[in-house]
């Protein structure tokens, strides 16, 4: 395989992560703010002393008492220089003896959702509209605890990764799902979410009481706040379509340029992440209802790919 087709089928992913996996994350956080806010700089506005603290851990001059800022820090400075004028005067509320880079300062004016990247997309959109993951991950009115009962199996498995369970052992076609240490939640997180109900009941000799779904049930009168936010994160991120969505297109912009090491891939490769980005773009193009202006764009961009390596290949 020529190194001019390897670098062909680089670009091509590149493009279509950037020009139309961001532009269709763009699309959604747009939905989402149009529900709560006037417009993406009002949103802003808005969260902006949390959001300062997303960037920077030391206490502002807007701090209040006791108040709890952020463990990790998710935005850099490029972002903040994105979002916040950064040489203009400050926001009224300012005391003049704080010296914090972008304490109160402005938002840009000319601020649009087409100058947000991908990492500060995604951010946005699980750190501030978390209600629209669950109402994607809980559909058709399925309640929270119900949801719990259904999938305790599959959960169980984020606790004991590698621990078969005796309802493994009564469904050998049970596939456990992929998850790492990353994923894992903890015992308390899963006490919090489920109660013993019959420890008596008949189990597999390899049952433990304690590494088992058995015999336990949703906590009754749970909800989502009931979990910390780290359980909920990690339970969206394994059942909520939408987050799943999301979290390829990242890995896919991480993992084929933002830390590649050559500009190169082949075409078996390629056609396997071309499939599995187009069909995350145009899960949440459907969301939006752009699938058709998006399916349009992906065509055209592959033909345009299509052309020139006809070209290419005719000057060969």
């Amino acid at each position: 395989m020529s190194q001019s087709t390897l670098r062909n089928n680089f670009y091509r992913i590149a493009t279509l992560i950037i020009d139309h996996g961001a532009d269709v994350m763009r699309s959604l956080l747009d939905q989402f703010i149009r529900k709560k806010y006037n417009s993406l700089k009002d949103f802003v506005s808005k969260n902006q002393h949390e959001l300062y603290h997303q960037f920077k851990y030391d206490i502002c001059c807007q701090c209040p008492r006791h108040y709890q800022r952020p463990d990790k820090q998710h935005i850099s400075s490029w972002q903040m220089d994105t979002l916040f004028e950064t040489n203009g005067p400050k926001l009224s509320c300012h005391k003049p003896n704080s010296k914090c880079e972008f304490c109160c300062s402005d938002v840009k004016p000319n601020l649009q959702i087409s100058d947000l990247d991908i990492i500060l997309l995604k951010f946005f959109l699980v750190t501030y509209f978390e209600e629209e993951f669950w109402r994607n991950c809980l559909a058709d009115g399925v309640s929270f605890h119900n949801f719990l009962n259904n999938n305790k199996h599959d959960i169980f498995h984020l606790v004991q990764l590698n621990v078969p369970c005796c309802l493994c052992i009564n469904n050998p076609d049970y596939t456990i799902m992929v998850a790492t240490s990353k994923d894992r939640l903890t015992k308390i997180q899963w006490s919090a979410m489920f109660c013993t109900t019959d420890q008596q009941s008949a189990h597999s000799e390899s049952c433990v009481a304690d590494k088992n779904p058995c015999s336990v049930s949703a906590t009754r009168g749970i909800n989502q706040s009931s979990c910390n936010g780290r359980a909920r994160m990690t339970i969206l991120s394994k059942f909520c379509t939408m987050m799943k969505h999301i979290d390829e297109l990242v890995q896919a912009r991480n993992t084929i340029y933002a830390h590649a090491i050559k500009g190169e891939i082949a075409d078996d490769n390629f056609r396997e992440i071309w499939h599995e980005i187009e069909n995350s773009i145009l899960y949440l193009a459907k969301i939006t209802n752009t699938e058709l202006e998006i399916t349009q764009r992906i065509l055209n961009c592959e033909n345009v790919y299509r052309r020139k390596l006809c070209v290419w290949r005719c000057n060969v």
